[in-house]
């Protein structure tokens, strides 16, 4: 299926068939993320803040963890537990 890209103010847009939309499951005024990859352009659906947090959470290793660093005596109440919970909702 071909489109065309024209001029939208400064920028370009091209214009992106329903039957492509349906297929993909992309939305009018949905965030989606755009790329250039081996000479194409890609675009894809936008994370949400929860996905997208989950997948630096999933690379969190032994191996890159920073060393615990001594800041002194405890003065407030700054201590944290570790949360073992769901991920919150950033809405």
């Amino acid at each position: 299926m071909r489109s065309q890209i024209t001029k939208w103010g400064n920028s370009m847009a091209v214009r992106i068939p329903k039957e492509i939309l349906e297929q993909t499951g992309i939305k009018a005024q949905q965030t989606v993320d755009i790329r250039a990859q081996e000479g194409a352009i890609v675009i894809e659906p936008a994370l949400s803040r929860e996905e997208q947090l989950k997948q630096l959470v999933e690379q969190i290793t032994p191996e890159n963890r920073h060393e615990l660093i001594d800041w002194g005596e405890d003065v407030g109440g700054e201590i944290l537990e570790p949360y073992e919970g769901e991920i919150p909702k950033f809405d």
